[in-house]
């Protein structure tokens, strides 16, 4: 896995400290996994910029699990050199479908830098700098102690670097939720029901199922609104996944979380800042 080809900079999943109803938490503190060119959020996605070009993808991520906190950034380099094989995109019902180079199979790019970031409104401030394994990507180095309330307004400000400094940048923290089964063994011939409980009227539920064939990573996202406890996967999108047999084969994975995102723009960077919340995620086959 590389986090250095920004071209499409955007999250695939969050490994959440919980899990579905029939299982027990996991060990340790949540884990931010980042892709640089498969699910959201997309430049493409964010409203018009009103300041400064907005040309340039960025993300900041913060992930709280109700125990622990994650998070990650990054922001496109002006250096950034354009995949030999484009990233396509569909929509099918609440579903956005994703299909773009492996990031073993991409060329890599540098990141740009922001400063110093810092998200405020917890117990505590939850710091990110650049990494020097991540390529200049983010990792936090500091609030891990930092907890959370449901429905609590955090703010994100940098100082500034390639990036112009920003400051004020707020998102809610969506409401936690517990996903009903797991969807280890997915049936392609019909729809997938998802149902969960809690959630709340803040942002959306988010599900995201995704396939890596070390040459092409597609992934499915699909967007409910978190008070309705329920939501339906097109059958028709798991045509558009690869196969995942259970004898082997590509990496499958499925998410569903509860997620905020802020568009906002700094300069020439188009940025989407994302609190995500409790929720679950696993491995799947579906043997088709």
């Amino acid at each position: 896995m590389t986090c250095r080809s920004w071209i499409a900079l955007t999250l695939v999943s969050f490994v959440a400290c919980s899990s579905s109803a029939d299982d027990e938490p996991g060990p340790g503190p949540p884990t931010v996994r980042i892709d640089a060119r498969i699910g959201p959020p997309d430049p493409a996605d964010a409203p018009p910029p009103t300041v400064g070009g907005g040309g340039l993808p960025g993300v900041i991520v913060l992930a709280w699990s109700g125990d622990f906190i994650g998070g990650f950034a990054g922001f496109a380099s002006t250096a950034t050199v354009e995949p030999s094989r484009p990233c396509t995109s569909e929509t099918i019902q609440a579903c956005t479908i994703k299909t773009c180079p492996s990031p073993a199979d991409a060329p890599d790019a540098l990141e740009a830098s922001a400063g110093t970031i810092v998200i405020s409104g917890g117990t505590e401030p939850v710091v990110m700098k650049p990494a020097a394994l991540l390529s200049g990507g983010y990792d936090v180095t500091d609030g891990f102690g930092a907890r959370l309330v449901d429905g609590q307004t955090v703010t994100v400000a940098a100082d500034g670097g390639d990036v112009p400094a920003f400051s004020g940048v707020a998102a809610k923290v969506p409401t936690g939720i517990t996903v009903g089964g797991d969807f280890s063994l997915i049936d392609t011939s019909q729809d997938l029901h998802i149902f969960w409980g809690g959630g709340g009227a803040d942002g959306k539920v988010v599900a995201r199922f995704s396939s890596d064939d070390s040459t092409t990573v597609t992934t499915a996202t699909c967007e409910f609104d978190g008070l309705a406890g329920e939501g339906t996967v097109p059958m028709d999108v798991w045509q558009r996944l690869a196969p995942c047999p259970s004898d082997g084969g590509p990496v499958c994975t499925w998410q569903v979380v509860p997620q905020v995102v802020t568009h906002f723009v700094a300069g020439d960077w188009s940025v989407d800042f994302l609190v995500m919340a409790r929720g679950a995620v696993g491995l799947y086959h579906n043997d088709r």
